[in-house]
């Protein structure tokens, strides 16, 4: 790979001290929570919480119309905290409210969501937790380019992805759990473990207020939501275009894996099952969907670590392409399959492809951020992994009509096999952005 020299970055970027292992850890600490929380609420919380409250024949129906309600949350408070974070004056520094009033916000939402007996609550509650944490997670991201030296662009990143792995894989062991503490006592560990990280980030990260020109009239600040320039940095522009179809891959699994593993595999909420011709310790949808996501999130730590030495033969896109060949092979299989074992080796597969991927998603980010306005573009670029969150269920219905139509779980099968389409639009997306070289004052 080529390296730049220190006349390729901003003066201001070039002035930070370098953080320590210590710093860096603290500072994607709260990604480890958060992802937590979602690998739950995606892949088993909220399709159960739905299912509990319509029932069963219109399930995929109603996930859609909570999603619907998540996507306009996310898309609004995304744009519209961002470029507030960036002119913030207050002597607390211009991410640190948003990130603890947020988790304060999604404490309370958190709560209700895990008590109401009524669909129409869900929704608003669910609603509310989209707002709380994207309030949050916006001006929280922008302290990454906000305070790494540009030679650490690299590690910072493996040290973000590895703390979405190590997220992922508790949220599928505290789904293993499950039976015990029920839903709402896994909701509140979750959150209680969010809010926990937010104030170890609040304390401990540097933030300062924006300076007399970056300060801006709040009108202004909202309007600059919208101005992003984007033309001026078309590699920017794809890579977002790019995460985006990657992540609707990623998504649209999540979303219908326990459907999947319930109508299309037929395994029934206590049946045994059997893994390479033995019994299974675990029964049922939910033993199986456990089972897939501590194989497929043990797996992600693997790509992870194969992805850091991989980087020192190919560019980053040049892992892009490679993790994206992993997922669509392990998306066609599940797609045609009808047994846990292929099922199982595929999971392995999914979450080691999904693991190079992430291990330099961020890398990609920071690498090609345009200059001015950190949480604004990170904020655009955060969309890309929320919204494919929220539209992917909402494709619902459709899955829910082709089932009934042709039965044995046909929809969840169609559902993946898109997914590999999404791939590809992705890579044909990204295939001509030009990642600046990386940093080197060695």
């Amino acid at each position: 790979m080529t390296h730049g020299t220190a006349g390729d970055f901003p003066a201001e970027a070039m002035a930070r001290r370098k953080m320590t292992t210590g710093e860096m850890i603290t500072l994607s600490l709260l990604w480890f929570p958060m992802n937590m929380f979602w690998t739950a609420m995606l892949t088993y919380i909220l399709p159960k919480r739905v299912e509990q409250l319509v029932g069963g024949e219109v399930k995929g129906e109603y996930l859609g119309y909570i999603s619907i309600a998540g996507a306009v949350a996310s898309t609004l408070i995304q744009l519209a905290i961002a470029p507030v974070s960036d002119a913030c004056a207050s002597k607390w520094g211009r991410r640190r409210p948003f990130i603890f009033w947020g988790m304060i916000l999604n404490l309370l939402a958190g709560f209700g969501f895990a008590l109401t007996g009524q669909f129409p609550v869900l929704l608003l509650c669910y609603f509310g937790i989209q707002i709380a944490q994207n309030a949050a997670s916006a001006p929280y991201q922008a302290l990454l380019p906000d305070n790494i030296h540009p030679s650490q662009q690299g590690i910072s990143s493996a040290y973000m992805g590895g703390a979405l792995l190590v997220g992922q894989l508790c949220g599928a062991l505290i789904l293993i759990a499950g039976g015990k503490l029920g839903i709402p006592g896994m909701l509140y560990i979750m959150l209680a473990l969010m809010l926990l990280a937010a104030l170890i980030v609040v304390w401990r990260v540097p933030d300062r207020p924006a300076t007399p020109k970056e300060q801006k009239p709040l009108s202004e600040s909202l309007s600059s939501a919208f101005h992003l320039n984007l033309r001026e940095y078309p590699d920017f522009a794809r890579l977002m275009g790019s995460r985006f179809f990657i992540n609707l891959c990623y998504n649209t699994i999540t979303a219908y894996l326990l459907y999947y593993i319930q109508d299309t595999l037929g395994l029934g909420e206590n049946q045994p099952f059997m893994l390479f011709g033995t019994p299974s310790p675990l029964n049922g949808s939910g033993g199986f969907l456990n089972l897939l996501l501590l194989t497929a999130t043990l797996a992600g730590l693997v790509g992870t670590v194969g992805a850091g030495y991989g980087l020192k033969k190919f560019t980053m896109k040049q892992m892009v392409y490679i993790s994206c060949g992993m997922l669509a092979v392990a998306a066609l299989v599940f797609s045609t399959t009808s047994g846990p074992s292929a099922a199982l080796i595929m999971g392995f597969l999914f979450g080691a492809g999904w693991g190079v991927f992430q291990a330099v998603d961020w890398a990609l980010a920071v690498n090609l951020l345009p200059p001015g306005g950190a949480a604004r573009y990170m904020a655009i670029w955060h969309l890309c992994l929320i919204l494919p969150q929220v539209i992917a269920p909402m494709f619902g219905k459709l899955w829910d009509s082709i089932n009934k139509a042709q039965g044995n779980g046909y929809g969840w099968r169609m559902a993946f096999l898109v997914t590999v389409v999404y791939l590809f639009i992705g890579v044909f997306i990204i295939r001509k952005v030009c990642e600046r070289p990386t940093y080197s004052d060695i």
